[in-house]
């Protein structure tokens, strides 16, 4: 796949903006280093988990710090300008790939990615699933994305 143009804008969209795409969206600022840009959006709007930014943490402060103060938001508040490409990250989300491709008028692309609260466990075992789905996350950031490797 080519990468975005250097001006772009990519949205990512998971069912409640609460985990997967305020995480994509933080990694793929950090890693760009803001050579490129990115938002996050949800079906709906649930509050963030604290785990997201626990996460985020082990990669970089500055991101984890922005997901601390992270609200989420529905992607139909977002506005279509600028936005290049919708990454949808959770099947929920992606029945409504169709109509994110009407209203930002750019392409879809679906990363099935994890959801790390179905992962049982302990507190450490828990913080291990968000590791895991971050790594899964930033690996297909790196891939697809070669600003993500600079």
């Amino acid at each position: 796949m080519n990468s975005a143009p250097a001006s772009a804008s990519v949205l990512f969209i998971c069912s409640y903006n609460a985990i997967r795409s305020p995480l994509a969206a933080a990694l793929f600022n950090h890693l760009t280093q803001g050579r490129l840009r990115a938002d996050s959006a949800g079906l709906f709007t649930e509050g963030g988990h604290p785990l997201t930014s626990q996460t985020m943490a082990e990669v970089s402060a500055t991101a984890a710090e922005s997901l601390s103060h992270h609200q989420p938001k529905s992607w139909q508040t977002v506005p279509a300008a600028g936005i290049e490409l919708v990454v949808v990250l959770s099947a929920e989300a992606n029945r409504y790939a169709e109509q994110f491709s009407e209203k930002f008028g750019c392409p879809v692309e679906y990363w099935p990615t994890t959801d790390p609260t179905e992962a049982e466990g302990n507190h450490e075992q828990r913080l291990m699933a968000f590791g895991m789905v971050r790594e899964e996350i930033a690996a297909r950031l790196k891939k697809r994305f070669p600003e993500c490797n600079q």
